[in-house]
């Protein structure tokens, strides 16, 4: 009889999107829009193949959720808050911290980050 000590270990198919969270002041939410952007692009830009790039802004009572359908986890955005006629009210780069919301160590998994706009 054989046994194995730490033998290969096998991952689940992968896929996955990570989630930008843009949170905001809350009277703030409901006076803006955001657009973040990174140098693939911006969430205002449909991405060629669907496949890069970010979701639509969907609000949330604390700011805004972006989805990254490319599973990428840049490290840094531009992110922009706009008045309803698209003129940009404020503009920040901000750094992300991404932590692991899913999967395992071993096969990682889809991610999460928050990042403050102050307006």
């Amino acid at each position: 009889m054989l046994t194995s000590c730490g033998g290969a270990f096998a991952c689940p198919a992968i896929g996955w999107s990570n989630t930008l969270i843009v949170e905001v002041h809350e009277e703030d939410v409901a006076a803006t829009m955001v657009e973040v952007c990174d140098e693939r692009g911006c969430s205002s830009e449909p991405s060629p193949d669907g496949l890069t790039g970010f979701s639509s802004p969907q609000r949330t009572g604390e700011g805004w959720v972006l989805h990254l359908p490319d599973m990428s986890t840049p490290d840094n955005f531009i992110v922009r808050a706009l008045d309803a006629e698209g003129n940009v009210i404020r503009e920040m780069t901000v750094a992300a911290e991404w932590k692991r919301s899913g999967g395992s160590e071993q096969c990682g998994g889809p991610g999460e980050a928050r990042v403050r706009l102050v307006l």
